[in-house]
């Protein structure tokens, strides 16, 4: 298992930023900096080389990271890999297999139950619903593919009073800019409600990143790589989260399948 910090993060945005949105720079990646490092905790109470699944691979950035931590690793996506799916094959050899749905079935996922150590979806569930499925049976799902004891990961869930997105609304409202935002957003409630639902035990939850880093994606200069300035970035956002945390962009919450 690899020790995570910014200059790793940094080095995977020189390897596949080519292929990858979210690695286009030091910044922008270091907004996976807390998952990457409490995935890699988590792998080292796991057997050695897990099969695990990234649900909803979008273009494949977190697998890319699970792949450098040693895992067999299973995508699965409504869309193309594209380019990178060639690249992983080649240097990870045997440990990547992808899947794409053929019906865009928005619940069901084609894998056997009682078959993986782990599933990750990152920044996936909040848009089920958007794809008339809904989040309780996509946990349901995930339940039944589980090992015993086996750990869903979940990132990137929008949270309900996040400072970032009632900017955002805002913005849209008045004319000011054009940018996504979430339909769905969620509570540490809601979180519990629909583990409880799906007969998963939460393990851990936790708010985090407090500061927008996409404002970083057109960045010629290269500066948004430079190793102080990510420390310092991050260093600031942790100092002021401690205060300012509800208020975070994203919750995660690791759940484990009940015995």
């Amino acid at each position: 298992m690899l020790t995570f910090d910014e200059n790793l993060l940094i080095s995977y945005t020189h390897e596949i930023k080519k292929y990858c949105g979210q690695w286009t720079n030091g910044i922008i990646a270091n907004q996976y900096l807390i998952p990457c490092k409490l995935v890699a905790k988590y792998l080292t109470k796991m057997p050695r080389n897990p099969q695990v699944l990234d649900w909803g691979c979008g273009d494949g950035h977190f697998s890319f990271f699970l792949l450098n931590q040693g895992c067999f690793v299973s995508a699965y996506s409504f869309g193309e890999l594209g380019d990178i799916a060639g690249y992983f094959e080649k240097k990870f050899k045997n440990r990547f297999q992808f899947t794409r749905s053929v019906d865009l079935e928005p619940v069901l996922i084609p894998y056997e139950s009682n078959s993986l150590d782990a599933v990750f979806s990152i920044g996936v569930l909040e848009h089920v619903r958007e794809f008339q499925g809904d989040e309780l049976g996509s946990l349901k799902e995930m339940y039944r593919i589980l090992k015993p004891e086996g750990k869903i990961f979940i990132f990137h869930l929008p949270n309900k009073i996040s400072w970032i997105e009632a900017i955002t609304r805002i913005g849209i409202k008045i004319g000011l800019f054009r940018k996504h935002f979430h339909l769905y957003r969620y509570t540490m409630k809601d979180l519990e409600m629909l583990a409880n639902a799906a007969g998963l035990r939460i393990v851990e939850n936790e708010l985090y990143n407090l500061f927008p880093r996409n404002f970083s994606r057109k960045d010629p200069s290269g500066i948004s790589n430079n190793i102080v300035l990510n420390k310092l970035f991050n260093s600031l956002e942790k100092l002021l989260s401690v205060i300012f945390k509800a208020f975070s962009q994203n919750h995660y919450v690791v759940l484990e399948k009940k015995l």
